[in-house]
């Protein structure tokens, strides 16, 4: 999010129910990438906060009744600097897929009942939405990721849905981006992870839109996320 904002959901276990969690900063504001601690001494955060790593974290509370995003369910106050990258494996694939599958929905409109479409595709939740989820995953038929101005679109087919949404995969955005001229790239039942931009910040007297992302593209044909 811009030069050092940071955004991100956890999956955790809550009273043996599985829970995501976005992590915000009192006031629920976003978080810095100096928030997390990792254990890649002079790497980037990018390189080590990734799908299917283990983190450690200290007591969360949720945000109070003046900074509730009722778009984004999932927000979680913590104290900033006490995040931390655990110095484990990634999960295995099989064990990554198990642990989203409480996440996942048939389409979107499941995940977003109330989406709705520009007249270009691109997908988006009304402003002041009060959502049951903020980010989730489906199962699209297929999918085409293309180049428009500089940036990586989506084109999502999924039954009867079809819609266009921005990538924000950076792996994957910087591994097509390095193929060279490639304009669009196919994908066969790939899993999506969709989220949702921020409506707005807290003291704001009118929010907006919330837009759909595609923040995690899951290769389920070669195993790989």
């Amino acid at each position: 999010m811009g030069s050092g904002g940071f955004c991100t959901n956890i999956s955790t276990t809550i009273n043996g129910t599985k829970k995501q969690l976005r992590f915000r900063k009192p006031g629920n504001t976003s978080m810095l990438k100096s928030d997390v601690r990792h254990v890649s001494r002079g790497g980037s955060l990018r390189g080590v906060w990734v799908p299917g790593r283990t983190v450690d974290f200290d007591q969360y509370t949720r945000p109070g009744a003046n900074h509730v995003r009722v778009t984004h369910p999932e927000d979680a106050i913590v104290r900033p600097r006490n995040i931390r990258i655990l110095p484990s494996e990634r999960l295995s694939y099989g064990d990554f897929i198990n642990e989203i599958n409480p996440y996942c929905q048939d389409s979107i409109a499941d995940l977003f009942p109330r989406v709705q479409y520009q007249s270009n595709g691109k997908p988006y939740v009304p402003a002041n939405t009060r959502c049951a989820h903020s980010v989730g995953y489906i199962t699209p038929e297929s999918i085409e990721m293309y180049q428009s101005n500089g940036k990586w679109y989506v084109c999502v087919t999924a039954g009867n849905d079809s819609f266009d949404a921005i990538l924000k995969d950076e792996s994957l955005v910087a591994s097509l981006s390095s193929s060279g001229n490639i304009s669009v790239s196919d994908m066969s039942s790939p899993v999506l992870r969709l989220a949702l931009a921020e409506a707005f910040q807290p003291h704001e007297d009118v929010s907006s839109r919330c837009y759909v992302m595609v923040t995690h593209v899951i290769d389920t044909v070669n195993q790989e996320y």
